[in-house]
């Protein structure tokens, strides 16, 4: 049958392809062509459109399987829907959604290359990060009654993953349980997630331990804090108790201690100062913080944590910080004014050992050739480690480097200073570097303020031995 709002052409052409309508009992929506050409009907490219649903209808018994066949997007859909429309609004939907969001993040296994399977498909780190914080805001919004369990399954889930518990969930976490409570059963779960993730995400246990305290929830700031101190600096402290060996050495550092960033070091400090109950933990994290490679450096962060010099009085907390004092001031005794040299010695380049072992050795300008593959290679290392520019007033082909200072820090850190520059051709390509005095002028800073700021050093080492006097009369 003719149809005027059609194009008589494209009328044709579907009689003419398809013979009638592709379904025996009933035409398509829309019929839509595209490249129409009244002259040309084999360069026309015809849609058919189909607007049909299918429906599933699933017994209430059910409904776990249904999620777990629709996956985690579904059921987030779902949950969205059922609490929007009110608590009382599909009660044993939500309490299934909520099963089934936590069971995934149980069901979570590290992956290659930064990413996670989950449920059978993969899914990036910031994917999976998203995907837990929408699971616990579903938590904190559903049902008191089924959120509870909830909350212990997803703490749970939490702990069997890497990496995907970070500040960010932490705070979501911290909502949930503020919104829904926390019964007995998800503070022993929230503990074990402290204790599980402290050697990884020490920083994200610090945050929920103190976001805890700050809401009112003391008991379980306090587990979550003893966990995290348990399980990073209980094994440093067994190790500290031990006798030196017949060398006189001390005994070797707990690898759980030892394997910790300054950065994880100083939010695990900063969790126990602030948190009396949990002050007793101090002095396992002394022991720990002075038998580390990087004493120096750490010490002098630990020590310059308003709450550490604040616990300074607290017999609890002041055996600790005496023993860091005392550890510091031993630093400062025994640096003195460094003397001039071309040696960094703390100079850190990733898979780059014959750089790295001349910025510790005592030459001033090294040429490198023999691992270059050619001169972008060369002005590629130039900008990554050197923050080399390109002036135009420069030949083509040659990189100037700038006298860039890289300092280190808790973790990843470069101490070093130096400029590069690039040029050659091909086999023949180059890559010289030339250190700087930067880096010696900022230590010899650095040594001069520490001998400064040695007065507020004895101030707290005495307020420390006041409280122990104070403890022991």
């Amino acid at each position: 049958m003719y149809d005027p709002t059609r194009p008589p052409d494209v009328h044709f052409a579907v009689e003419r392809v398809t013979g009638g309508p592709l379904f025996a009992d009933d035409a398509p929506e829309l019929v839509s062509a595209s490249g129409y050409n009244r002259h040309a009907l084999r360069s026309s490219m015809i849609d058919f459109h189909y607007r049909r649903a299918v429906a599933v209808v699933w017994p209430r018994a059910l409904a776990a399987d249904a999620l777990r066949s629709g996956g985690l997007p579904a059921a987030q859909h779902l949950l969205g829907r059922r609490l929007a429309a009110g608590a009382d609004a599909g009660a044993a939907d939500v309490a299934a959604a909520l099963d089934f969001v936590a069971d995934e993040l149980g069901q979570v296994s590290a992956g290659e290359g930064g990413r996670w399977y989950c449920r059978g498909r993969f899914m990036g780190m910031g994917g999976m990060e998203d995907a837990a914080c929408k699971a616990l805001a579903a938590v904190a919004r559903g049902p008191r009654e089924a959120a509870g369990a909830a909350l212990a399954a997803a703490a749970g889930g939490l702990a069997g993953t890497q990496g995907v518990f970070t500040p960010k969930v932490a705070a979501a976490l911290l909502n949930a349980i503020v919104a829904v409570g926390c019964p007995p059963d998800a503070s022993a779960a929230l503990a074990a997630l402290a204790a599980a993730q402290a050697a990884s995400q020490a920083p994200a246990c610090a945050q929920l331990a103190l976001a805890a305290a700050a809401a009112g929830r003391a008991p379980l700031a306090q587990a979550v804090a003893d966990a995290a101190a348990a399980a990073v600096l209980a094994p440093a402290a067994a190790a500290a108790s031990q006798a030196p060996n017949a060398t006189g050495a001390p005994p070797a550092l707990a690898p759980a201690a030892g394997a910790l960033s300054q950065d994880a070091m100083v939010a695990v400090a900063d969790m126990l100062a602030q948190l009396p109950p949990c002050r007793r933990h101090l002095a396992a994290l002394a022991a720990a913080a002075v038998a580390r490679p990087d004493a120096k450096a750490l010490l002098k962060r630990l020590l310059a944590l308003p709450s550490l010099s604040g616990a300074a009085g607290d017999p609890e907390a002041a055996a600790a910080v005496a023993a860091l004092c005392e550890a510091r001031r031993g630093h400062l005794e025994g640096q003195g004014r460094p003397a001039f040299s071309w040696e960094m010695p703390d100079a850190v380049v990733p898979n780059c050992p014959d750089i790295q072992a001349f910025l510790r050795g005592p030459e001033q300008s090294v040429r490198f050739t023999k691992f270059l593959s050619g001169v972008v290679h060369a002005r590629t290392m130039a900008q990554r480690l050197f923050n080399s520019t390109r002036p135009k007033d420069k030949v083509p082909g040659c990189a100037q480097g700038r006298a860039a200072r890289r300092r280190g820090g808790g973790g990843g850190a470069a101490n070093y200073s130096a400029t590069a520059e690039a040029g050659g051709k091909g086999k023949s390509a180059w890559l010289q570097v030339t250190k700087t005095r930067a880096w010696f002028d900022a230590q010899a800073g650095e040594a001069a303020a520490d001998a400064a700021n040695s007065g507020a050093l004895d101030a707290l080492m005495a307020r420390a031995e006041a409280a122990l006097a104070a403890r022991g009369g």
